[in-house]
């Protein structure tokens, strides 16, 4: 209570107490609930106990914020890793792939050339040339499907979004207060 008294005249305010409500309980009890994290005026700023709490507490914020966004970068990397090896391997597949129309052409163009039968075979080799290339569409479409919609991508987007978000916040706000210190240390 006299803490309260204390800071309320350093901050210009004059309180006056009613002893009957004081000694009563329940109002005790209440003001023992009571939370006092109001904003400090302009004209106090910088004054008292509750101003360096709430810098400790948005430095503490911002730390916090850092570390979880250094965290979520380093899965970001890791994502990036896994990215970079399934692009690979879809390279490897198309240069396969080609490897295989080359050979099939070749293939199918010198059994034309030998006898009817092998226009057959030509057709054969055509279907087979259609159904990898069918097979290695599909294969690049869920590759990309497959990492593009992933859960943990897509969390990790959303997670990375929020902490730019609250880093933000907590950056105006921080500007705000040192702004403050800077005002009182030129007065």
């Amino acid at each position: 209570m006299k803490q309260l008294l204390v800071d309320a005249e350093s901050e210009g305010i004059f309180l006056e107490p009613n002893m009957a409500k004081i000694e009563d309980a329940a109002l005790l009890n209440q003001m023992g609930r009571m939370r006092l994290d109001m904003k400090p005026s302009s004209a106090a700023a910088g004054k008292g106990p509750m101003r360096t709490g709430a810098l400790k507490s948005l430095k503490e914020d911002h730390n916090e914020l850092n570390r979880n966004n250094a965290q979520l970068q380093q899965r970001f990397d890791a994502m990036q890793k896994q990215m970079t090896d399934v692009l690979r391997d879809k390279s490897a597949l198309g240069a396969e792939n080609e490897a295989l129309r080359a050979s099939l052409g070749d293939a199918g163009a010198a059994q034309s050339k030998s006898s009817v039968a092998s226009g057959q075979a030509g057709e054969r080799s055509a279907k087979q040339v259609a159904a990898l290339e069918a097979r290695l569409s599909a294969a690049e479409g869920e590759t990309s499907m497959r990492v593009n919609e992933s859960r943990q991508f897509l969390q990790m987007k959303k997670i990375m979004g929020q902490k730019t978000e609250q880093c933000r916040i907590l950056r105006e706000r921080l500007s705000k207060y040192e702004s403050d210190d800077i005002d009182e240390d030129a007065s």
